[in-house]
């Protein structure tokens, strides 16, 4: 099985998505340590997907359905506005 298939490797948004939204969450925890943690974790998360997208972005002109976890570069599909979209929701700290 090839792991480019199976969600490890690349940067895949769904996943890095769900986790923003989960450490966003929790950076309301009644546990100081456990808040303080998820808002470290949330806003480095955050960040290096922003600079990953946008910097793709900038380089290309296209939105791709993975991006490199080596070098950032966009790859396989593009354009492609499905599940990378939620970038948009990102940047908005928008987490419905």
């Amino acid at each position: 099985i090839n792991a480019e298939y199976m969600g490890r490797g690349p940067i895949w948004m769904p996943v890095n998505y769900l986790a923003l939204r989960s450490l966003h969450r929790y950076r309301g925890h009644a546990d100081q340590a456990v808040a303080q943690k998820a808002a470290l974790l949330y806003t480095t998360l955050r960040a290096s997907l922003l600079k990953t997208v946008l910097g793709s972005y900038t380089k290309t002109g296209w939105l791709w359905e993975q991006y490199s976890d080596h070098t950032g570069a966009g790859q396989r599909s593009r354009p492609f506005t499905g599940w990378t979209s939620t970038i948009v929701l990102a940047m908005a700290e928008q987490y419905p």
